[in-house]
């Protein structure tokens, strides 16, 4: 067992810092209750890595969360105009993002586009980009085998949601484009650029879009209810 290089602790009494609230779904202004710093080292010293561990409080809604900062020496980048640095990873429990909080009424969605949904949604507060996108295409093939859509493929079958009424043309639009961003991540998943992770991820607001459409109407909303 590895032991800490250095490990401090503190409880300070007026530190505080913005970060993501899941109860306030988006940035608060948050107390720090504890703090714990860790260093470790591996490989016989040579890779270092220190950790911050917060306990925090935010001070709207006064809900307790925790959350990790920590940075590795392997990480290191030189730019080419100023100093070298190691870039921060965080790590937020229970994992969110601010504004991307679970669609209102997600239970009048059918059973297996929500589980789906919970899962994709899930994947993308967890920073798991590949998983979001693979989530998102089955998101769309469950929506079409929900309502039993007919087709050869799967761009046959969002068409055929828009003629029977079911999405509205612009909805159509956005679930193709779901449907070829996943194509594309199933075709190339061991060949993804680390930069692009975050477009991959902030796709899962376009499928927010979608259901928007159906909640701000009511009529096309309740076609999605469970009979």
């Amino acid at each position: 067992m590895i032991e800490p290089k250095k490990l401090q602790i503190n409880t300070p009494d007026n530190e505080y810092l913005v970060v993501p609230c899941p109860s306030c779904d988006k940035e608060t202004r948050n107390k720090v209750l504890a703090d714990v710093f860790e260093h470790m080292q591996y490989a016989d010293a040579l890779i270092d890595v220190w950790t911050n561990y917060k306990i925090v409080q935010c001070q709207g809604c006064l809900r307790v969360t925790f959350f990790e900062v920590s940075q590795c020496s392997e990480d290191i980048i030189y730019p080419k105009n100023g100093k070298p640095f190691y870039p921060e990873t965080k790590t937020y429990y229970p994992n969110r993002i601010a504004g991307r909080p679970l669609l209102r009424n997600i239970n009048y969605l059918p059973r297996g586009v929500n589980l789906i949904y919970k899962e994709a949604h899930n994947a993308l507060c967890a920073q798991l980009p590949i998983l979001t996108g693979l989530g998102i295409r089955a998101i769309v093939e469950a929506i079409c085998k929900d309502k039993n859509m007919v087709g050869r493929n799967l761009q046959e079958k969002i068409d055929s949601l828009a003629k029977q009424g079911l999405v509205a043309i612009e909805g159509a639009k956005i679930l193709h484009n779901l449907r070829y961003m996943g194509m594309l991540l199933h075709m190339k998943l061991n060949h993804i650029p680390r930069k692009n992770y975050v477009q991959h991820s902030m796709s899962l607001s376009t499928f927010y879009r979608v259901f928007t459409l159906y909640q701000n109407n009511l009529k096309t909303y309740q076609k999605w209810t469970i009979n």
